[in-house]
């Protein structure tokens, strides 16, 4: 969701910029906004954020919140057509799971 202080999100900006090295093209995808970043990643690694982070409010609103965060996700991985996705952490495990349902990603 994040690039804030934490474990996961450490180790993701570290295997972004291992897989640049590598000469794979890598697209980190966040909820949250770049300027909130705690960790910096590799000039070769493109940042983007889909600017959904936030609290839900709700069980009504959580569902509707979730979706769009679906959708985004989805629209980010039709248009960059990625052949691997890589999640870290349960809520977003479950978000890029959904997004990626009839896409094919490894």
């Amino acid at each position: 969701g994040s690039l804030r202080a934490g474990g996961a999100e450490r180790v993701m900006s570290v295997l972004a910029g291992g897989f640049v090295r590598r000469g794979n093209q890598v697209t980190l995808v966040t909820l949250s906004d770049p300027a909130e970043d705690f960790f910096a990643v590799s000039p070769g690694v493109r940042r983007l954020s889909i600017g959904l982070e936030g609290a839900s409010g709700g069980l009504l609103s959580g569902i509707a919140c979730n979706l769009r965060r679906v959708r985004a996700l989805r629209a980010v991985f039709v248009s960059h057509r990625p052949d691997v996705v890589l999640s870290f952490l349960t809520s977003m495990n479950v978000l890029a799971s959904a997004a990626s349902v009839g896409l094919g990603h490894g």
